[in-house]
């Protein structure tokens, strides 16, 4: 979603904590971003705790070894993580809809902000210490998403659409065309003689 240069600069400040943590980046089977990876592990001497992957096809099983996710604010993506009870961490946002979601989940306490190196730190520190902020931050997640079947993920998250600031009174604020009962019994009157004249026939 991101591209390459997305996946480099959030690694830049992710790849640290492979001393303290495995590192599983997903490289969407780009070169620059597999050749990146490999060299800046090497340099930092950690290549033995980063693992780069190229297919989602098992990303059920990396959820289930993840601690935590560090991902764009995409509605899939941090839909699935969250539902999961995994701390995420979201990236820059990219458009309005990105922007609206990212906002959403932050500010309802459901994923953090790393939206720059600092934060971005200051929440993988969280959540390796395991601290207070965690556990609350765990603790309101499991509260919020009280799920045990996949098949509820989805009534779930319509509970969570916002309501339209306006609700519409009535069906002249549409433009949508509605028939009369004249109308309506014009029809059925129609289709009733149709039917009689092919019985006849």
């Amino acid at each position: 979603r991101y591209g390459a240069s997305g996946i480099k600069t959030v690694a830049k400040d992710v790849l640290p904590f492979a001393t303290k943590a495995n590192i599983i980046v997903l490289a969407d089977k780009s070169t620059s971003v597999h050749t990146f990876i490999e060299q800046l592990s090497k340099s930092l001497k950690i290549n033995k705790n980063v693992y780069i992957i190229d297919s989602i096809d098992d990303i059920a099983k990396l959820y289930s070894i993840s601690d935590c996710v560090v991902c764009a604010p995409t509605a899939y993506m941090t839909y699935e993580v969250i539902a999961r009870r995994i701390p995420c961490i979201l990236s820059t946002p990219l458009d309005f809809r990105e922007k609206g979601n990212f906002e959403y989940l932050t500010q309802n306490g459901l994923a953090l902000a790393g939206i720059d190196s600092e934060r971005l730190v200051a929440g993988i520190n969280s959540i390796l210490a395991k601290d207070e902020d965690y556990k609350e931050f765990v603790d309101f997640i499991k509260y919020k998403f009280p799920l045990t079947d996949v098949k509820n993920y989805a009534d779930f998250i319509l509970s969570q659409v916002k309501p339209r600031e306006r609700k519409i009174e009535s069906l002249d604020e549409v433009n949508i065309p509605v028939a009369t009962n004249n109308e309506v019994n014009e029809s059925k009157k129609k289709k009733e003689d149709k039917s009689k004249k092919k019985d006849k026939k």
